[in-house]
């Protein structure tokens, strides 16, 4: 069902060091050729907050100011030397090389007058949305007072698929195909202004050996427990919905106040003996602690280390002020493993690692993919609980597995790959 993939050059990278990564995060998350990212407008100045800007004595020695700070300081350092007369021709050969080795490479590094933090991608002015229709509503709300019945959906060959929600609600979908699929799924519309509305279904992209299950990851276990048949995953990355009263105002997808249901996912059931586990995280206290100290012994894993993910603007700015007391620029990510992967393997992820990119749509993070791989020193083959897109040869497991798979988030490159209009 799953098929390991031989490792390849990740293009996404744009500059790296021992103690942190400049991304191109559009550029992550490309799966296919003939399909290019759609990304959103990218700020170019950091955004302001109502609040007096001022730096008090803890502001000045906290770790992950100090920690961000280091990380723009040696990317703005390489950009400089990456500037001067030598590098301009040797950037211009690497270019060139790169583009015949990897023909449809979205993340060639570009040495242009402003910073490189991103290159050129088609940008999408408004964000999409999704609605479900009235009818669909109703029958997901007695869906949801029904177990999910255990079942698999294959898909075989490649071409369009088209299933009704009901369809596919609570159940394991799974491209077995060679090719990425178009899935036109009815009862959801898709509209990017209100002068744009596809008025019967929604499509969207799945990739060659995607899975994917949609629905409450509280209730579905069972479903994608049956579906694995007993085989073990090599790591799981996780975005829950924490609680935030931001996201709860501006009802930008469910979120759950009670934290004590995470404890019950079958993580100990899915991972492998040498596993790794990643969470994306906010910035309180309450909850890294939770995570630290509560989440992961009840899935008999080790906390690791601390990732943070720094967001910039365009021109390598904090996309929020570094020292703002009511928001900062950076989210954080937990890492956990197990006892085993602890003992034998633990050297492999570096401590304290900071990733900087431009932020793309909102809730979207970068891909982990390139650096799971250096740690399982394999093509992993993973599950991402509460995600929002798809991978290949990963499974997605929540309410919104299809997201950000949606083709007003894609330019197909070839005719073939169209959506088709019934």
């Amino acid at each position: 069902m799953l098929l390991r993939r031989k490792m390849i050059i990740d293009y996404s990278i744009i500059y790296k060091d021992e103690v942190c990564v400049l991304l191109d995060l559009p550029a992550s998350i490309q799966f296919e050729p003939s399909l290019e990212f759609i990304a959103s407008k990218p700020a170019m100045k950091p955004y302001p907050l109502p609040e007096k800007e001022s730096v008090g004595p803890s502001e000045e020695t906290d770790p992950l100011v100090l920690r961000s700070l280091n990380a723009l300081l040696r990317i703005r350092s390489w950009i400089q030397i990456q500037k001067s007369p030598g590098k301009a021709a040797e950037t211009e050969l690497i270019t060139k090389r790169r583009k015949l080795d990897h023909c449809k490479c979205s993340a060639i590094v570009r040495i242009q007058e402003a910073s490189p933090y991103r290159v050129n991608h088609l940008t999408m002015e408004h964000r999409h949305e999704e609605e479900l229709t009235e009818q669909y509503l109703s029958m997901l709300h007695i869906m949801k007072q029904i177990p999910p019945v255990s079942s698999i959906v294959t898909l075989e060959n490649s071409g369009v698929y088209e299933y009704g929600l009901e369809d596919l609600y609570q159940r394991f979908l799974c491209n077995r195909s060679s090719h990425t699929v178009q899935l036109n799924l009815q009862g959801v519309k898709t509209f990017v202004s209100e002068a744009d509305r596809v008025p019967a279904w929604s499509t969207y992209y799945v990739p060659p050996g995607a899975s994917f299950i949609m629905g409450d990851v509280e209730k579905t276990s069972n479903v994608l427990l049956e579906a694995l048949e007993g085989k073990k995953l090599d790591t799981v990355v996780l975005d829950p919905p924490w609680p935030n009263r931001s996201v709860a105002r501006k009802n930008s997808y469910p979120v759950n106040r009670h934290l004590g249901y995470l404890r019950h996912l079958p993580i100990k059931q899915l991972l492998k003996k040498d596993g790794i586990v990643a969470i994306w995280c906010t910035n309180k206290k309450k909850i890294i602690e939770f995570i630290k100290n509560d989440l992961f012994p009840s899935w008999n894993l080790c906390y690791i280390t601390t990732w943070v993910w720094l967001k910039i603007t365009m021109q390598g700015d904090p996309l929020f002020n570094i020292h703002s007391k009511m928001r900062k620029p950076w989210e954080q990510l937990i890492i956990g493993a197990t006892p085993s992967y602890l003992k034998m393997h633990r050297e492999r992820i570096q401590d304290n690692y900071t990733l900087v990119s431009v932020p793309d749509y909102h809730s979207r993070k970068p891909s982990l993919h390139p650096f799971l791989k250096q740690w399982l020193n394999c093509d992993p083959i993973g599950l991402e609980i509460f995600g929002r897109c798809l991978s290949k040869n990963w499974i997605t497991w929540g309410q919104q597995p299809l997201y950000f798979m949606n083709t007003a988030y894609w330019k197909c490159n070839d005719g073939g790959c169209e959506p088709q209009q019934f």
